[in-house]
């Protein structure tokens, strides 16, 4: 899991918390994660009150998309008991099927805006 810590900026903590309805601050995320980049496709995994970015924390934050959709898994699923160590290996085959939940979760937040000017939300 070796990488760098990021923390969220006060904006996206306070979007996120919005939208789960419960405080994010025990959630770490680790940027450029030798773990995260070890699963070869993948952009980021999760474990418990843990994101493992193998990109670096300001991609993260500039894709609502990916930044929802890792924070449900550990704030609906790990924290929840739905997912488990046990479990996790066969969600991961399943993950498009929460891909709509998060993609229309990012529409009804108001997230701040990335710097990024090809973002069309």
């Amino acid at each position: 899991m070796i990488g760098r810590r990021y923390f969220l900026p006060h904006e996206v903590k306070a979007a996120l918390e919005q939208v789960f309805a419960e405080p994010v601050d025990g959630i770490v995320v680790i940027e450029k994660s030798l773990y995260a980049r070890a699963h070869l496709g993948m952009r980021a995994t999760t474990r418990p009150n843990r994101v493992l970015l193998a990109c670096s924390g300001a991609q993260f934050v500039a894709d609502p998309e990916l930044l929802l959709h890792e924070y449900f898994h550990v704030v609906r699923q790990w924290r929840t008991g739905h997912l488990t160590r046990w479990r996790y290996p066969s969600s991961s085959l399943c993950g498009a099927a929460i891909g709509p939940i998060v993609m229309n979760a990012s529409r009804a937040t108001s997230l701040p805006r990335p710097l990024n000017p090809t973002f069309d939300a």
